[in-house]
């Protein structure tokens, strides 16, 4: 690889962060949203919330990330070993998944270590995703007949 070829990926990957987009939610700006470059397998893009958590005596805390949900949207319908592994693997990244099935991260790591955490840990449940929808597609084509297999079980019947 040349150093100018080098260069080149470094500016794409520049240009990739430089998409990265932090706008508030809310009036107040107490719940900040921030949209990553990357689709999901859902097609809507990765983005995680912030917001602080007041204690009683009305002070912010470590701020909170979240997905409100969208991370493991669907995970329902493919079942208990599937959720026990998106629990596990989100677990490795220090994020917990929640029984409303959002995602939350409230450790007190640095803010660029966490998003990183909940980016590469996004990476990770949507390439899960992506190998269960796989694997359900690839099995009920095979259990789809083929034509050639339905020609055959044709002529068997006819006796031909």
């Amino acid at each position: 690889m040349t150093a100018t070829e080098a260069r080149r990926v470094g500016t794409a990957l520049s240009t990739l962060v430089a998409k990265a987009k932090v706008v508030p939610v809310t009036p107040d700006n107490s719940i900040w949203r921030v949209i990553l470059p990357f689709q999901g397998h859902s097609g809507q893009s990765f983005h995680v919330y912030m917001y602080h958590p007041l204690t009683g005596n009305g002070t912010a805390r470590t701020i909170v990330l979240t997905d409100g949900g969208s991370m493991v949207r669907g995970i329902r319908e493919l079942g208990t070993p599937q959720l026990k592994s998106i629990h596990d693997l989100l677990a490795s990244y220090g994020l917990k998944l929640m029984e409303d099935m959002t995602v939350m991260e409230k450790s007190r790591r640095p803010i660029g270590v966490r998003m990183m955490s909940y980016l590469q840990a996004w990476c990770a449940v949507d390439g899960m995703f992506r190998i269960w929808n796989a694997t359900k597609k690839e099995i009920a084509n095979e259990l789809q007949p083929s034509s050639r297999r339905r020609e055959d079980a044709e002529a068997v019947r006819s006796g031909s």
